[in-house]
């Protein structure tokens, strides 16, 4: 089993106040259509990774994975998480 550090966890506030709905947006405008274009590739592209496991602040790679799949079309994966072997885990 190999592992390395994972990078420092980022504390990121996205959002200040309380919730707050988005308004309706126009698809039939080019521009709006364009960027949901867009941005749905960008996402596209992501599709299919792999993660490691973080146990205590390492990046731990396990043989076994639990693949995550596109429920509409299972032969999609959508990503691949490593599995937790007994050996990576200890009770408190």
């Amino acid at each position: 089993m190999a592992t390395i550090e994972a990078p420092p966890r980022l504390q990121v506030r996205l959002h200040a106040g309380p919730f707050v709905n988005e308004p309706p947006v126009d698809f039939t405008r080019e521009e709006n259509a364009r960027k949901m274009r867009s941005a749905i590739e960008k996402v596209r592209g992501q599709l299919g990774r792999e993660y490691d496991l973080i146990i205590g602040g390492k990046r731990v790679k396990t043989g076994e994975k639990i693949r995550s799949l596109n429920q509409p079309s299972p032969r999609r994966s959508l990503a691949s998480i490593r599995k937790r072997a007994k050996s990576t885990w200890s009770p408190r």
